[in-house]
């Protein structure tokens, strides 16, 4: 199991690279300048798959996406066109606007030259955007007969307005920088070659705030915009009471508001913790998990208990709690986590003489849905540095739950 950050790929053959800068600012670049950043099947899902890295890495607070060389991506490779349209249209996984859509973090687009048709829906897909004075954005769907499935016929409209979408997409004619950023489609217009830079600032401006409160501004603002007013005020005032009724806030300070740090994640007990409550090892923290965990761990806990965790932790409101949610929710329960994984670790421990024996790390691996045979149980205890007649402590515990044997058997 990795839990580091997501590593730089420089390489001459990547067509999607990824830089994160110390700073919590990941960025993506399209890397096809010899064909002005056009998407094939595989970039497309490559770069699907890296938002969903990025969105779960706790050391990246804000995404930039941009484009190699003279456009920042020229839309689909039309060679490989229906490849294309037939694979997304329908896969979730492998749409890059869902997973932009998805993602918790806020997406800033540095626009260089042309984003065309495709690439102006991926624009469209950030939450902030900065562009270069040459820059142009073009939907080209009527011209070559392509049905836009990438949400460009719905979102353009509801940011410059319906006439001057339909003007821009029936008639095919390029929105200039000036014009996108007079319209409100653009929210920086800067010197040629400089809208990286300029996009890297801001989203280290973004990232001096509480980046809690910036995550959930971010899901208010998005779910909101999809709402009219009386509803989208309405859902602010939800929001706003879970917030203030959340255990782990605290006491307030003087001025109303919280920073919350984030425990290191490097702390031994986070990723552990995590894991034993993620019970089906898909990543997340369902609301099953959480009522399977303490069925095991603590079986006087009610429903209105598990129910009140769990809103706690689900910030975006997705019905699940990653890894960056879990580690915001943990000065609640105490401890970042150690004293989640040590009331944990007295139930794993039956006889309660302080180590965990061979019986007592089986029947909690099935129990997790871990399945291991007797030999891959004594390797487990032989991985914390223990032997199987003598068991492991609990920070043995620790090291053993930080490897993921679910992959490994």
């Amino acid at each position: 199991m990795t839990h580091g950050s997501f590593r730089r790929d420089d390489s001459a053959d990547s067509l999607i690279v990824v830089e994160c800068h110390p700073s919590g600012v990941a960025v993506l670049t399209i890397n096809r300048p010899g064909s002005l950043n056009s998407l094939t099947r595989p970039m497309m899902v490559e770069m699907a798959r890296t938002f969903k890295v990025l969105d779960r890495d706790p050391a990246v607070g804000v995404v930039v996406i941009t484009g190699k060389g003279r456009a920042f991506c020229s839309g689909v490779d039309l060679t490989a066109a229906e490849e294309v349209f037939k694979g997304d249209v329908k896969d979730e996984e492998s749409d890059v606007i869902i997973q932009m859509d998805r993602c918790l973090k806020p997406i800033i687009g540095a626009v260089e030259g042309f984003a065309v048709t495709a690439g102006f829906e991926i624009v469209l897909g950030c939450d902030l955007i900065v562009a270069g004075r040459d820059a142009k954005f073009i939907d080209t769907h009527s011209k070559f007969g392509i049905f836009p499935s990438w949400g460009l016929s719905q979102k353009l409209s509801r940011i410059i307005g319906p006439n001057r979408a339909r003007e821009a997409s029936l008639s095919c004619k390029p929105i200039t920088a000036e014009m996108a950023e007079k319209w409100g489609l653009v929210n920086h217009v800067v010197s040629n070659g400089y809208a990286l830079k300029k996009a890297i600032e801001i989203g280290e401006a973004i990232l001096r705030n509480n980046r809690d409160m910036v995550l959930r501004y971010k899901s208010v603002l998005n779910d909101g915009f999809k709402l009219d007013l009386s509803h989208a005020l309405k859902l602010e005032k939800e929001r706003a009471h879970e917030y203030y009724d959340e255990p782990a806030l605290g006491e307030m300070c003087p001025t109303g508001c919280k920073h919350h740090p984030l425990p290191s994640p490097a702390s031994p007990a986070i990723r552990p913790a995590f894991d034993v409550l993620d019970s089906d090892r898909d990543g997340r923290i369902s609301r099953d998990d959480l009522r399977a965990f303490y069925s095991f761990f603590s079986p006087t806990a009610s429903d209105d208990d598990i129910a009140s965790m769990f809103s706690a932790a689900d910030a975006d409101r997705s019905g699940f709690v990653d890894f960056d949610e879990f580690r915001r929710v943990l000065p609640g329960i105490g401890g970042y986590g150690e004293g989640l994984m040590e009331e944990a670790f007295r139930v794993i421990d039956r006889d309660g003489d302080g180590r965990v024996g061979f019986d007592d790390l089986k029947a909690y691996l099935g129990w997790a849905g871990i399945h291991a045979d007797d030999e891959e149980v004594r390797d487990m205890i032989r991985a914390g540095g223990c032997d199987e007649g003598v068991g492991v402590g609990f920070d043995d515990l620790l090291r053993i739950l930080a490897v993921d044997f679910g992959q490994k058997f």
